[in-house]
């Protein structure tokens, strides 16, 4: 640093709004040394975020998406639901960046193949359905890859908050089943967590379609512990 020169280490957003507080408010990725003029230079463990790759906000950076999980046990509907911070206001959230592995083979996807957005709704642990993908069961199918999958609403807006990705598949292979882009962390990504406040968890069978709102208290491990794995999820704008 030059002489004379001062810089500041205060935690901010990576548009540079400062942060609010509350739960999960200060990631490595988001702690920025700020120089005189007021720029901010970001560092930490981390130091790409969701912004360097036109997302409002992801589950973790994709490059740590290394592993894959069989989606087999999904197939009955239930709803696994992933944990997801964001950061500063986003007035133009599109859609939902997921990875699949690879296709299903020798199978069906039937109808109820989504995954969604949830939001707080001010009223306890419950949260609302804010938006949510057209049905999925032909990419499960035909196309292995990153996809981006737009809302069918289209682009809604999402402040700064705590949120929940949600998922639901539905299907029958009797070969090679789809499986998904994610870490290992399994079970160990709930520890020293509990309901409503799980960072992977599972919810409700026999689903087709994402219900109107879920409350987060009925959250529960048993697909996790069962061998789920934490899929890796980005909202993109």
């Amino acid at each position: 640093m030059p002489s004379g020169a001062s810089m500041t280490v205060a935690a901010v957003n990576p548009d540079g709004t400062s942060l609010t507080g509350g739960r999960g408010a200060i990631p490595s990725s988001t702690v920025a040394v700020i120089n005189g003029d007021g720029t901010p230079v970001r560092v930490g463990i981390d130091n790409f975020v969701p912004a360097d790759q036109s997302m409002a906000a992801w589950s973790y950076d994709p490059i740590f998406a290394g592993t894959t999980w069989n989606v087999t046990a999904a197939l009955s509907g239930i709803i696994y639901l992933q944990e997801i911070h964001v950061f500063g206001n986003h007035p133009a959230v599109q859609g939902v960046s997921w990875g699949l592995s690879s296709k299903g083979d020798t199978g069906t996807a039937t109808t109820g193949n989504l995954i969604g957005l949830y939001g707080p709704s001010g009223t306890g642990a419950v949260y609302n359905l804010l938006a949510q993908t057209a049905d999925l069961g032909t990419i499960l199918t035909t196309a292995a890859g990153e996809h981006d999958s737009p809302w069918t609403s289209g682009a809604i807006s999402v402040p700064q908050g705590t949120y929940y990705i949600a998922q639901v598949f539905n299907g029958t292979w009797s070969n090679t089943v789809p499986t998904m882009k994610a870490t290992g962390g399994g079970s160990t990504t709930t520890a020293r967590l509990s309901a409503p406040n799980l960072r992977l968890a599972n919810m409700l069978t026999g689903q087709t379609s994402l219900p109107a709102t879920l409350n987060m208290a009925n959250q529960t491990t048993t697909a996790i512990t069962g061998g789920a794995m934490s899929s890796w999820y980005g909202l993109y704008q």
